[in-house]
């Protein structure tokens, strides 16, 4: 019983909408924002997710609820894109072959000039902050 209890609060916790901060605003991807945003020097971060994904659901409730972090984007003036393969959108299935993966999570950062970054599938907040160095503040 003690096990089930367990359990049960852990797929609540990760499927639980998270609170989000007012100054991080995502986007739904495209490709289309990815290339205008990298065309015009802008840094680009995207989440590959899926509402079924439970380690996805966990890194939005913590790594990317993290206020520290949501501040660094917002000072780097980064932009967030969600890539929502909940039903196995053929674009977003394209995206992940030529990343060269075949799941979710993904989580990919275009530092402007740079080649994208894959990061790993539980992200921690220095992780991200280590790839967001890469890009000096914006004013």
């Amino acid at each position: 019983m003690g096990e089930d209890f367990i359990l049960t609060n852990i797929f609540l916790f990760c499927f639980k909408d998270p609170q989000t901060s007012s100054s991080v605003r995502w986007e739904a991807w495209s490709e289309d924002k990815v290339a205008q945003a990298r065309a015009a020097g802008q840094p680009v971060f995207v989440d590959f997710t899926a509402a079924w994904c439970v380690t996805c659901q966990f890194n939005k409730k913590t790594t990317f609820s993290n206020p520290t972090l949501i501040a660094d984007f917002a000072h780097k003036k980064v932009l967030l894109l969600r890539a929502d393969w909940t039903r196995y959108d053929p674009a977003i299935t394209q995206a992940l072959n030529a990343l060269g993966r075949n799941g979710v999570p993904v989580y990919a950062w275009y530092a402007p000039g740079q080649n994208v970054q894959l990061l790993s599938e539980l992200p921690s907040v220095s992780e991200i902050q280590n790839s967001l160095s890469q890009v000096k503040a914006s004013p």
